[in-house]
């Protein structure tokens, strides 16, 4: 049975909320992610200060020509009701994307903790800090909203 402890595994199902480890997945508390800096002024934040309690908040991770596409799209396309940030790497130092947010994320924290997403990919925290949906890019993304502002 799912979400159940027995003597014999010694282990508990995922399933249950109240068990840590594995991979991140739709459903799961958002991670904080301290130390971003961000690009333009320099100032350092944590994720859980850059969440909004009004509107989804989308991480797109990467620093690649798509994702910078991908985080200029979903500003476009949503407007006012989602928050777009552009996570970097540690490694990269500056992308500036006009309209968007963009921080470094300075000791990988970010990185660490949304480790479903290898490198690049998107990351959709709801209004209450609850991970929406995990998407692989725009596609992703669009089908997502389609169920939440239908």
């Amino acid at each position: 049975k799912k979400g159940t402890y027995t003597k014999e595994s010694k282990t508990t199902d995922r399933t249950s909320p109240y068990v840590g480890g594995g991979e991140m997945r739709a459903g799961d508390r958002a991670p904080d992610a301290p130390a971003l800096v961000h690009t333009q002024t320099g100032v350092l934040t944590s994720l859980f200060e850059i969440f909004k309690p009004t509107r989804h908040t989308v991480l797109v991770f990467g620093s690649s020509k798509e994702s910078q596409e991908c985080s200029k799209e979903i500003a476009e396309r949503y407007g006012e009701d989602v928050y777009v940030i552009l996570v970097l790497a540690k490694d990269v130092a500056y992308v500036s994307v006009e309209g968007i947010q963009v921080f470094r994320d300075s000791m990988g924290h970010a990185y660490s903790a949304y480790s479903t997403v290898k490198g690049e990919g998107v990351v959709v925290v709801r209004p209450d800090g609850i991970v929406g949906g995990i998407a692989n890019g725009i596609d992703g993304v669009v089908t997502y909203f389609r169920g939440v502002f239908a």
